[in-house]
Parts: C-alpha cells; structure tokens; sequence
C-alpha cells in the first residue's frame, strides 16, 4: 500500500518535464525496479530518463528549488518554471524518500527515486514475493546477466554511466568506452574475456557498423553477441548497414532486453543476420 495519489502526481511531474524538455526525435522512458522485498514491505524503484536538453552538474542541486532552471534559454525555448521539480522534491520529502538527478547538458537527463511499500497480501504472496527477491538488489532478478562480461561503446557519457550502473547491479561485469578506437584496442589486447559487445550505431568517430567489422577480424573465443542499440526509427535504419550485428535493440537499452538476448541465444545458433528491432 501507498498514497497513489502522491505518486501519481510525482510521475506526472517527472514525466511531464522530460517530455517538455526533450525534442521531437528524442525519448523518454520510464523504468520501475522492484527492489528488496520483506514479509511485510517492499522497495520499488523508479526512474524516468530522457535524451533532452540536460542539466549542468553545477546547478543540479538548485534545479528542485522552486522557480529554478538550469538554463534561462531553455526556459524561453520550451515555457515553464521549474516548479513540478520542487513539488516532486517536497512529495518525495514527506514520504521518506529522494530525488536523484543524473544529467549532462545536451544529453539528458535520468530523475530517480526509490519508495517503500507495505505489502497487504496473504501470507503465501508476501513469502513467495520475498524468496524470488531475495538479496537481489534493487533491480530484481535477470539470472541471464549475472556473471556476464559485457563491452559497451557509446559517445554518450550518461548512457554509458547508467547502464553500467544497471547492469553491474543485475550482476554483469561491464566495462564502458566513450571512443570506439579505444574499445578496439582493449579487445584487441586480449585483456577482456567478453559475452557480449554493445555499440550505438551512430557515433562521431565511426559508425557502429564499422566498429563491428574491426571485430569479426579479432580471434576473440568464445564470440561474443554483437548487439547495435539506435534511436532511429525503422525507415532511418533502413539506410543503416547492420549486416555484422547479432541483434539490433531501440533505445533506451533496458536490463530486460539484454535478458531476453542472452535467452535467445541459449538456444539459438548466431546467423550473423540481425534479428527485427526491438
């Protein structure tokens, strides 16, 4: 049991000001985690992440001040004050809880938070729940991850730092690259053992099909699950060469897709032809 109607209004709010601060071609998601489960009470996590404007980590702290924006531009650019982030902030204050604000100007923005919840089932329920949970951490169970070694390439800073955390938390060791020329050579090096590569497809210094093609040429045992992770819509990847990816995955990359990958690929052999966007 909770207050709905607090929680509601604070996934509006965050919603809401992602969606405003966000472009047409950009995304918003929103992601919920449970979290340690009890007999009586359970922990469940909420994040809502976008790819708009951002937010100058000097000013993070201000920006749950009524009235208060990153940047007075941006104000001008796309209306509003600033105020549903202190509503969020005074909510969360009252029931026991925070705002977390993860962001880099001009790529994005992550708001997280965490609330408990008093389990009001039957006992069978409140055991079951508290057994499949059990020291998880916060992001539930994805047994396919555990222990997997991932390498993921992107030029986006807050990508890389999120889904790290994520996926460090579900158990997988996972080393980020901002560059994909230093990717290369750390897997060339032979210093990684990896299950699976992670690349975007659009990136300044090359693109992910080109990254992907350096390496096949590696003798890497076993081969990793290629995997390509793109914002473009389906006609825009229809332009884009994918031919050297296992799998190619919308953004934003999520715990759940990876799972289903690594699935996938337990009783699959790899056919070297992407599988359909999803």
């Amino acid at each position: 049991r909770c207050d709905e109607r607090r929680l509601r209004q604070i996934a509006i709010n965050l919603l809401s000001n992602a969606l405003k601060f966000t472009p047409e071609y950009g995304s918003v998601s929103l992601q919920v985690f449970v979290g340690k489960v009890s007999s009586s009470r359970v922990s469940v996590h909420f994040a809502v992440q976008d790819t708009g404007a951002g937010i100058d980590k000097d000013l993070i702290q201000q920006v749950t001040l009524p009235y208060v924006q990153g940047d007075r531009s941006v104000a001008r650019r796309y209306g509003g004050t600033g105020l549903g982030l202190h509503v969020v902030h005074r909510i969360l204050d009252l029931m026991g809880s925070r705002l977390t604000i993860r962001s880099a100007p001009d790529k994005g923005t992550r708001f997280s938070f965490a609330v408990d919840f008093q389990l009001h089932t039957s006992e069978g329920l409140a055991d079951s729940l508290s057994h499949g949970q059990e020291n998880q951490g916060l992001l539930g169970v994805h047994e396919e991850l555990q222990g997997k070694k991932i390498v993921y390439v992107d030029d986006n800073p807050l990508n890389l730092m999120i889904t790290k955390e994520t996926l460090n938390a579900l158990g997988a060791e996972v080393d980020v690259f901002e560059r994909p020329v230093m990717a290369l050579s750390t897997l060339d090096s032979g210093s990684l053992q990896v299950d699976m590569i992670i690349c975007d497809l659009c990136m300044p210094e090359m693109s992910g099909n080109e990254f992907m093609v350096h390496v096949r040429t590696m003798d890497l045992n076993p081969q990793p699950v290629c995997i390509g992770v793109t914002a473009l819509t389906d006609s825009q990847l229809a332009n884009i060469d994918i031919t050297d990816f296992d799998h190619v995955l919308s953004k934003p990359l999520t715990a759940d897709k990876l799972a289903r990958i690594f699935q996938k690929n337990n009783t699959l052999e790899h056919t070297r032809e992407p599988s359909p966007i999803f």
